[in-house]
C-alpha cells in the first residue's frame, strides 16, 4: 500500500483547437456553443472559460430584467445537432456565464421549454463560472434536429439584472476518464458522476489531474443505507482494450474514524478489491483525514477489461463503527505490458567461468560484473576455474579463438557481421550465443579484443535481475524454442563520447568536488552506456593551476586537478580513451586583467571572458606558458582537441587578425599540437570548426578551408590521423568540407546539454536518436554529446551511448535497457521506462499537468522498496519527477498564493532527495526558471 501525499490541485486548463464555427464537436460525445454572432461582442471578462481558444470566446448572450438597460427580457438560441445524444442514458449541461455585480439573481436556462437551470449569477467580483446540470436523457429527448435554449432574466432589486451567457456545453454522461500513456495505456476515472460532489478529504489523490469538480467528487456508500444507500453501481467505458494486458486495478479512498471496516469493490458483478477504509486513531479525525489507495495486478483474471461499457459497483460490509461509510475518490485502470518470459540464467545453479587471457581491463569489467551481482544478493558468487558438472556454463571467451568456442552456425553468422568492418569497429564487437545439447547448456559471451570483452560483460551486467534472493541473466529476446539465440552487437559509430564541460560548480552533480569514488562510478557507467572516450574541459579563467595566477592556490583547483589526473588513468583501466580539451586564447582572468594591452576584440570579451589576442606583443608566449603547465598536468590523456572560439579567438585590425584567420587559427592548432607530444609522443589531435561557420557569415571573410590546408600542409602524410570537429545542425555546420581534405570526422552535440544550470533529466531521445542516424548515413567517425550537469543528466548520457552504438534501437527499447539495470525488477522496470518515457514528452513538447502527475506516481510506484545498489545512486528520480510535477500542475496558472504554495511543494520535493536537496534555499529562483523553460518545452526552444 502506497499512500500518496495529497497534490496541489490547481485548475487544468483544457485548450480546444480552433475552429471557424459557434459549435465544436468533441469525440462524439459532446458539443460545445459559443454563441458565437450573438447579441454582445463581449470583451476580456468573458474570454475563456468552456470555449476557450474558439471563434466566438468572448461574445456571450445577454439579457436583462430591468426594461431600461436596451437588452431583452429573454433570447431564444437556436441549434442543431446529429443524433450523438439519441443512445445516452444521462446528459450533462455546463452553461458558462458570467457573475459580478451587475448580474442578475434570476437567471433562468430552458431547453425547448422545460426549466434546465434557475442561476443566481450574482457575484461581490468579476469572474465565470458554470453550472453544471445533469438530466435523464429521456426528459430532454435530444434527438437529432432543431431545439432551443431560451435564456432570460426576471426582475429584482438589481439596478442592472444582466443575465449573461458566455458558452454551453452538451455531453453524453459516461463517467469520462483521463487517457494517456505511452508503452502503459492507462485510464483514469474521476468518478464525477458519483452520488456526492466532495469536499477537502477527497481533493488530491489519483485523480488530481481532472478539474477541480471531478478532482472532489466521489461515491459513497454506507451501511444500512442511514443517509447514502449501502451500494452504489455506475457505468464505465473503457475506451481502450485492455485483454492483451495484465492489468493494474487501483481505487482511491478516504481513511478516517468514520469509515467502515471494509468496503468491496466490484467489476462487472465480480469482486475484484476489498479495501480497509477505517483507522483507529484519534490523531485522524473526519476533517482531516486521508486518501490511500489498494491496487491489483490481475494477471490473465476472469475479469472482462475489454473497450466498451462495464459496471463498477461500490459496496460496505456492516462494521461496529456508527457511520460506517465507504468513498471512492477515484479509479485507475492500466495496461501493463504481458510479456513471455524470457531465457533465465540462475546464477546459483550456473558456473562462471572465463577462457583465454584476463588481465588488465578485461578484469576490471569481470570485478564490476561479480561485484554487480554479490550487490544483488548473491554474496557467494565468483569465478570458477573449471566446470561443475550438470550446471548451466557460462563462458567470458576473448582472444583470436574466442569465436571457435561458439557453435557453428553461431560463428558463421558472427564472421559474415563483422564482414567489411573497420578494425576499430571488430575490435569493439561481441556476441551472445547460447547452445543446448542434452543435459548441457552454454552462455558463450566471446569477442576477439579486449574493449570487446568489456562490452560483452556490461552487456550482462546490465541484464542482472533478482528473484526474490536469487539472481539471473535476463534473455527477454530469447522468449521461445524457436527463436534464435543468438546476438550479435557491432557500434555503428566508431568512436562515442561524453564531454565533461567543467564550468559551473553544483554540488555532487557536477564534477567539481567529486571524490575519487564517484569519480570511479561515473566512468564505470559510462562504459555500461557503452562509450569508449571521455572528453573534458576546465574553464582556466579561474579553475587554473598555472604558478603565475592567484587562483593557483584555491584548493578546488588543486582537487580538480588531481582528480581528473586519477580519472584518466581509471578510464584507460577499462578501455576507455580520453581527449583533453584546451581554448589557447582563454586566460586565467586574474591574469588577463593586469595585461589590457592583450585583450581580444571579439563578443566573449563584452561578456566577462578572458580572451586575448594571439597576436599581441607578448600573448604568444604566455599562452605557451599557461598551457605547457596545464598539459603536463594531463600529458597521460590520448588526445588533444583545441577549440578556437567560445569563449577565445580575435577579430582586431590593430593587429592583424581579421584578415589572417586561418593562418593564426592553423598556428595555434600546430604548435600547440606540437607541445603535447613531447609530452606524450603517441597522442592524437583534433581541432573543433565550432562555429566558424557562423564567424565567416558575420564577418564575410571565408577561411574555413585554408585553415584545413594549413593544418594538412603542416602535418604531412600525418594529418589523415586528425580529426576535425563540427555541430550535426546541418552539413554546413558538420565538417563534411573537412572530410572531403582527408580528415577524420567528429560531430560535437551541444543540444544535449546546453549551458543554462537545468539540473533536471532531459532524456533528448529525439535528438540523440536523429543525430546517431545522421553520423552512420554521413559517415561520421566519433560523435559525442555535451554535459555539464553530469551526475542527475546520466540516463540521458546512457541512451546517447546505445544510440549511438545502434541507431535503430527504438527510444522504448534503450530506455527499458536502463530501467531494468536500476531495478533490476520486470515491473518495475516498465514502471520506470513509462515515467521517463513521459518525462522526454513532457521537456520535448511542453510542460502539461496530466503528464506530470502520471510520470510522478510511475517513479514514485518503480522505487517503491527498491534495494539494488542502483536505486541508491539514482536515489533522485521520483523527487525529480515530483518537482516536475508541480510545475505541470502550474501551467497556466498565474495566481500569485497559487505559485506560492507551487514553489512550496517545488522546494519540498527537492528536499526529499539527498541529491537535490542541496538546492532547496534556491527553489524558488529554480521553479520560476526552469518553469519558463518548460512551458515552452525543448522542441520550441532549447534549454
Amino acid at each position: 500500500m502506497i499512500n500518496y501525499e495529497r497534490c496541489l490541485s490547481l485548475p487544468l486548463f483544457f485548450v480546444i483547437s480552433m475552429v471557424f464555427i459557434p459549435c465544436v464537436p468533441g469525440e462524439n460525445s459532446n458539443q460545445i456553443f459559443s454563441m458565437d454572432g450573438a447579441n454582445w461582442a463581449g470583451d476580456a471578462c468573458t474570454a475563456g472559460g468552456i470555449d476557450i481558444g474558439l471563434i466566438g470566446d468572448g461574445s456571450c448572450i445577454v439579457v436583462s430584467g430591468n426594461n431600461d438597460m436596451n437588452y431583452p427580457a429573454a433570447i431564444d438560441y437556436h441549434f442543431t445537432i446529429d443524433d450523438r445524444f439519441s443512445q445516452a442514458k444521462q446528459i450533462e449541461f455546463q452553461i458558462g456565464y458570467r457573475a459580478n455585480a451587475m448580474q442578475s439573481h434570476s437567471g433562468q436556462v430552458f431547453l425547448n421549454g422545460t426549466l434546465l437551470a434557475a442561476i443566481d449569477a450574482y457575484g461581490d467580483h468579476e469572474e465565470l463560472k458554470i453550472c453544471r446540470v445533469i438530466v435523464d436523457a429521456a426528459s430532454v429527448n435530444l434527438s437529432s434536429g432543431t431545439h432551443t435554449f431560451r435564456f432570460s432574466a426576471g426582475k429584482t432589486d438589481n439596478q442592472w439584472n444582466y443575465f449573461q451567457v458566455d458558452a454551453v456545453r452538451i455531453a453524453v454522461q459516461n463517467s469520462s476518464s483521463l487517457t494517456g500513456g505511452i508503452s502503459i495505456p492507462y485510464e483514469l476515472f474521476p468518478l464525477s458522476d458519483g452520488n456526492w460532489i466532495g469536499d477537502g478529504g477527497t481533493w488530491g489523490g489519483l485523480d488530481r489531474g481532472a478539474d477541480m469538480d471531478s478532482d472532489r467528487a466521489a461515491i459513497v456508500v454506507q451501511q444500512s443505507g442511514r443517509t447514502y444507500p449501502s451500494s452504489y453501481e455506475i457505468d464505465l467505458f473503457l475506451k481502450s482494450d485492455y485483454s492483451r494486458f495484465n492489468v493494474q486495478f487501483s481505487v482511491a479512498f478516504r481513511r478516517n474514524q468514520r469509515m467502515a471496516s471494509r468496503g468491496l469493490i466490484f467489476w462487472d458483478g465480480k469482486p475484484i478489491l476489498s479495501c480497509s477504509p477505517h483507522i483507529d486513531s484519534s490523531s485522524i479525525n473526519y476533517v482531516d483525514s486521508i486518501l490511500d489507495f489498494e491496487s491489483i495486478l490481475l494477471q490473465e483474471s476472469e475479469h472482462d477489461f475489454s473497450s466498451g461499457r462495464h459496471r463498477l459497483s461500490v459496496k460496505v460490509e456492516p462494521s461496529a463503527h456508527s457511520d460506517g461509510m465507504f468513498q471512492v475518490d477515484s479509479i485507475l485502470i492500466e495496461g501493463i505490458p504481458r510479456k513471455e518470459p524470457g531465457l533465465r540464467f540462475y546464477l546459483d545453479e550456473s558456473s562462471f567461468e572465463v577462457d583465454g587471457v584476463v588481465d588488465g581491463i578485461h578484469q576490471q569489467a569481470l570485478n564490476h560484473f561479480i561485484q554487480a551481482v554479490r550487490g544483488l544478493g548473491l554474496s557467494t558468487f565468483n569465478v570458477l576455474n573449471t566446470h561443475v558438472p550438470g550446471s548451466a556454463r557460462i563462458i567470458i571467451a576473448c582472444g583470436e579463438q574466442a569465436y571457435s568456442l561458439l557453435p557453428s552456425h553461431h560463428g558463421d553468422q558472427m564472421q559474415a557481421g563483422l564482414l567489411k568492418k573497420t578494425d576499430s569497429l571488430q575490435r569493439q564487437s561481441y556476441c551472445l550465443s547460447f547452445a543446448a545439447s542434452g543435459n548441457e547448456t552454454e552462455l558463450i559471451a566471446a569477442s576477439s579484443a579486449p574493449l570487446g570483452c568489456v562490452y560483452s560483460i556490461s552487456d550482462l551486467q546490465l541484464r542482472l535481475k533478482k528473484d526474490g534472493e536469487r539472481v539471473y541473466l535476463d534473455f527477454p529476446e530469447w522468449r521461445s524454442e524457436s527463436s534464435s539465440k543468438f546476438i550479435l552487437e557491432i557500434p555503428s559509430v566508431e568512436d562515442r563520447g561524453e564531454y565533461l564541460n567543467i564550468g559551473y560548480n553544483f554540488k555532487d552533480i557536477t564534477p567539481h568536488e567529486w571524490n575519487t569514488e564517484r569519480w570511479h562510478q561515473y566512468i564505470d557507467m559510462l562504459v555500461l552506456a557503452r562509450l569508449n572516450r571521455l572528453y573534458f574541459y576546465i574553464w582556466n579563467d579561474i579553475y587554473t593551476m598555472y604558478p603565475g595566477s592567484e587562483f593557483s592556490r584555491n584548493s578546488l583547483n588543486l582537487q580538480i586537478h588531481e582528480n581528473i589526473r586519477e580519472a584518466i588513468d581509471y578510464a584507460h583501466s577499462l578501455g576507455l580513451d580520453v581527449t583533453y580539451m584546451i581554448c589557447p586564447t582563454y586566460f586565467p582572468a586574474d591574469i588577463w586583467q593586469k595585461h589590457p594591452e592583450m585583450h581580444a576584440e571579439i563578443e566573449y570579451v563584452a561578456h566577462g571572458f578572458p580572451a586575448v589576442c594571439p597576436n599581441a606583443p607578448g600573448a604568444w608566449d604566455m599562452m605557451k606558458d599557461i598551457y605547457r603547465s596545464e598539459m603536463q598536468w594531463f600529458s597521460k590523456s590520448d588526445a588533444l582537441q583545441i577549440w578556437f572560439y567560445d569563449p577565445g579567438g580575435c577579430w582586431c585590425e590593430k593587429n592583424g587578425c581579421r584578415h589572417n584567420q586561418a593562418a593564426i587559427l592553423a598556428r595555434q592548432f600546430n604548435e600547440f599540437s606540437q607541445m603535447f607530444k613531447e609530452l606524450n609522443p603517441a597522442a592524437r589531435f583534433e581541432f573543433n570548426i565550432w562555429p566558424i561557420w557562423l564567424w565567416e557569415h558575420n564577418m564575410k571573410i571565408d577561411y574555413r578551408k585554408d585553415l584545413s590546408l594549413n593544418i594538412k600542409s603542416y602535418f604531412s602524410d600525418q594529418y589523415n590521423s586528425i580529426s576535425a570537429v563540427g555541430a550535426p545542425d546541418n552539413d554546413t555546420t558538420l565538417p563534411l568540407l573537412e572530410k572531403e581534405l582527408g580528415y577524420r570526422t567528429s560531430a560535437f552535440i551541444f543540444g544535449t546539454n546546453p549551458e543554462n544550470g537545468y539540473i533536471f533529466l532531459m532524456p533528448n531521445l529525439s535528438l540523440i536518436s536523429e543525430v546517431s542516424h545522421m553520423a552512420v548515413e554521413k559517415g561520421i567517425d566519433s560523435a559525442f554529446g555535451h554535459r555539464l550537469e553530469a551526475w542527475t543528466r546520466y540516463p540521458s548520457t546512457f541512451f546517447m551511448g546505445q544510440l549511438l552504438w545502434s541507431p535503430e534501437a527504438t527510444h522504448e527499447h534503450v530506455v527499458n535497457r536502463f530501467a531494468s539495470w536500476v531495478t533490476a525488477d520486470p515491473e518495475s522496470a516498465i514502471k520506470l521506462s513509462e515515467a521517463i518515457l513521459l518525462l522526454d514528452k513532457f521537456t520535448y513538447e511542453g510542460a502539461d499537468q496530466q503528464i506530470g502527475l502520471r510520470m510522478s506516481d510511475l517513479a514514485f510506484e518503480a522505487f517503491d522498496r527498491l534495494d539494488t545498489p542502483q536505486a541508491q545512486l539514482f536515489e533522485y528520480i521520483p523527487s525529480m519527477l515530483k518537482a516536475l510535477s508541480v510545475i505541470g500542475s502550474s501551467v497556466g496558472v498565474d495566481d500569485n498564493s497559487c505559485l506560492t504554495a507551487a514553489v512550496e511543494m517545488f522546494r519540498d520535493a527537492l528536499r526529499s532527495s539527498a541529491t537535490l536537496s542541496p538546492f532547496e534555499a534556491n527553489s524558488k529562483y529554480l521553479f520560476e526558471k526552469y518553469r519558463g523553460f518548460l512551458i515552452k518545452g525543448s522542441r520550441k526552444s532549447p534549454f
